[in-house]
């Protein structure tokens, strides 16, 4: 009996092709399964598939307007702007260091204004500034305790060979991006300085 050509068709696919084929169908189905798996989920567990800043950022947005979360959407928003003018101001795309900056900066603005409130007898603006301080502040690395800030601070002062009290410009200038959004940087000069002039004092 003659074989019909049409059923044996996909036999007569060259290699290269059926390949790419089959190769373009299951990562659209890996990409599927993917996705699904990471519906709702606010974090993504040993770095994998890890979603950037900017996407938690806008995601977050999203669900604050939907929930008519007034607090969390304002300072959401406040973030995002700071970050449209980063980036306008560098002229590129920002990476999460970058936001994490921006990040660290609005905080301040924030503690700034609770502190002018607060002077100012304004409860109410206090209030809304320290809900607004949380939200930003939840999405900063977890904070450095003062223990293993300090161990930090000592293990800089070794590697960049620093011996006296004359040398905090040199630690704070490696230390300072590694503990950026996890430590203030008033109480790391603070802490560095002391360091340095115990060290001073005891050679």
């Amino acid at each position: 009996a003659k074989k019909n050509p049409k059923i044996f068709r996909p036999l007569l696919l060259t290699r290269e092709p059926f390949l790419r084929y089959t190769s373009t169908v299951f990562c659209l189905w890996y990409r599927k399964e993917i996705t699904i798996k990471l519906k709702g989920q606010a974090s993504i567990p040993e770095g994998r598939f890890e979603v950037s800043l900017e996407e938690r950022l806008l995601k977050d947005m999203k669900e604050a307007l939907r929930k008519q979360d007034k607090g969390r959407l304002s300072a959401i928003r406040m973030v995002r702007a700071a970050a449209k003018n980063k980036e306008i101001e560098l002229r590129k795309k920002l990476s999460d260091e970058d936001i994490i900056s921006v990040l660290v900066s609005v905080a301040k603005k924030h503690k700034d204004s609770i502190e002018k409130f607060k002077a100012g007898g304004r409860d109410d603006l206090v209030k809304k500034e320290e809900e607004e301080l949380t939200v930003v502040q939840s999405y900063l690395p977890k904070p450095l305790k003062e223990k293993e800030l300090a161990e930090l601070i000592e293990a800089v002062i070794v590697e960049v060979g620093a011996e006296g009290k004359a040398n905090p410009g040199r630690v704070m200038s490696v230390i300072i991006p590694r503990v950026k959004g996890r430590a203030d940087g008033a109480l790391v000069n603070k802490m560095v300085r002391e360091r340095l002039e115990a060290k001073s004092e005891a050679g």
